[in-house]
């Protein structure tokens, strides 16, 4: 299927935060707008072509994006010099080159990218466009400045700006028929230019229908405010449901401050799984040291490791780079540190307390770490993230090793840690043995 996105504006109401950038190469979050709405696409897997309608600064736009081969889809570019018009002109400058049922998308539109999924298996069937509406708007959703739509069932009947009855919102996400041009150009033919003007005009004959978005995230970004509200949002939407107490109190609202500057990076979610594992290796050389600054020191590196691990997962969710290799890339490092800092530990316990019992307790914490971090995830995956109080898992771990370490109870620690985790462990045999 072909997608239209329009990037023909000025975007005046932003003109403080682009300085001489067009709109859609703002930035949010190490992307640019119309870099998110073109990877938003790309995940679900139902775009084959990307068509951008450009006009303000066109070329500064081209030259950004190029031909889509950076993001692993085929950019072609549509040139509106109308643009300082209604944006309904840019949408009728796209009809030579469409072949079928399309996508019709805003560039300074962020949304979910299940909408897009959802809306192209609505039927075309007595209908000539499908419209993405919020019935259920957010609190930041600016309603004097929205467009509104009139429903009655799923047709909608009346939309626009200014309507003073209506049932939802317009989201700027259309799955069009080729016969939008025709209702596009009849209204420019009146005078009437923008691309709410074409759509009234097929809502007024009962053919443009509604799809209704739920719950699912959108947001029109048009003044500074509702950029400063979409990072926020895209912020608070990127932990994981997976998460335990410690990540989801602690490690998660600090992890976030690093991750809105790592973004802005050329770091990849690799370079900073890395980064992690060098944290505990340096933390477990600290912990060998024996003294209780050298171990004080091991701890807290060990509890920042800990919060710095999820900003790889952050990094790569916030900028589309989310993979399986990652993910393995990561869990395989994370066991890796288990094992340097367990072992620092160790050596260090060795430093007060001689004996074999520090090596069997390190053999008990580092087995029960391993089948803990194991067992969660295929807990995980059986039980379906079943809601639960506690989930202990690597952050708890190290949250406990880092008090442990500001209380000089290594060795306790130690037994502690080799005692819970694999009870954890066993209980979650036990309880999937129900299942």
């Amino acid at each position: 299927m072909q997608a239209v996105i329009i990037a023909s504006g000025e975007g005046k109401r932003m003109s403080q935060k682009r300085k001489d950038s067009p709109k859609p190469l703002l930035k949010l979050l190490g992307l640019t707008l119309i870099e998110r709405v073109i990877l938003s696409l790309k995940q679900t897997g139902v775009v084959e072509e990307i068509l951008i309608v450009v006009g303000y600064q066109g070329e500064k736009i081209k030259k950004a994006l190029g031909g889509g081969e950076k993001y692993g889809v085929k950019i072609n570019y549509i040139e509106n010099p109308y643009w300082r018009r209604g944006n309904g002109i840019s949408v009728v400058r796209a009809k030579n080159q469409i072949k079928g049922n399309f996508l019709l998308l805003m560039a300074d539109h962020i949304f979910e990218y299940t909408i897009v999924n959802e809306i192209v298996r609505e039927e075309l069937n007595g209908y000539d466009a499908v419209l993405a509406v919020d019935t259920t708007p957010a609190e930041y959703l600016d309603v004097n400045d929205a467009t509104k739509v009139k429903l009655e069932s799923d047709k909608i009947t009346q939309i626009g700006k200014h309507l003073e009855e209506y049932e939802g919102f317009d989201c700027g996400i259309f799955l069009c028929s080729p016969k939008v041009f025709d209702y596009l150009q009849e209204a420019i033919s009146q005078g009437k230019e923008s691309l709410t003007d074409g759509m009234q005009k097929i809502a007024s004959i009962g053919r443009l229908k509604a799809f209704d978005i739920g719950e699912k995230f959108w947001i029109d970004i048009d003044t500074p405010s509702t950029l400063q509200e979409a990072q926020r949002i895209l912020c608070h939407r990127i932990g994981k449901e997976s998460d335990g107490f410690i990540s989801r109190r602690l490690n998660r609202p600090i992890s976030l401050i690093f991750t809105r500057y790592l973004v802005k990076t050329n770091l990849t979610p690799n370079s900073i799984s890395l980064l992690s594992f060098a944290l505990c290796v340096v933390a477990g050389m600290f912990f060998m040291g024996g003294s209780y600054f050298l171990i004080v020191i091991g701890g807290i590196i060990t509890q920042l490791a800990s919060i710095l691990d999820g900003c790889d997962g952050e990094v790569a969710r916030l900028k589309f780079k989310v993979s399986e290799y990652g993910g393995w890339f990561d869990a395989l490092l994370d066991r890796y540190a288990d094992a340097f800092v367990i072992l620092g530990m160790v050596l260090g316990i060795l430093k007060s307390k001689g004996g074999i019992s520090p090596w069997i307790w390190g053999f008990v914490a580092i087995s029960g770490s391993f089948t803990n971090s194991y067992s969660a995830a295929k807990y995980d995956l059986i039980r379906k993230f079943k809601k639960r109080k506690w989930r202990f898992g690597r952050d708890t771990r190290y949250f406990i090793i880092f008090l442990g370490a500001l209380f000089n109870q290594l060795y306790f620690t130690l037994i502690s840690l080799g005692v819970i985790t694999n009870f954890i462990s066993l209980r979650r045999m036990w309880v999937l043995r129900k299942d």
